[in-house]
């Protein structure tokens, strides 16, 4: 369904709720999200997406979101 849905406009399939905030960004990363899911669902879980692979796609998405416009925050401690 999710694969489907990625293939077909998956922007037209979300609940429109989640599209308030409708920058390319954000929707960039619900295309991301999704994505995820369809590699984690995958039936043999030889092909599934490791699980540090999925922690390291979702905080680069998390950065997007945090900071759209490409600006980093370096902190030093």
């Amino acid at each position: 369904m999710c694969e489907i849905a990625l293939s077909e406009g998956l922007i037209d399939r979300v609940d429109p709720r989640l599209l308030v905030q409708s920058d390319d960004t954000y929707r960039e990363a619900l295309v991301s999200l999704a994505k995820i899911g369809v590699a984690c669902s995958s039936e043999l879980p030889g092909e599934r997406t490791g699980i540090k692979d999925v922690v390291m796609e979702l905080l680069a998405i998390k950065r997007r979101l945090s900071c759209p416009h490409g600006i980093t925050i370096v902190t030093q401690n």
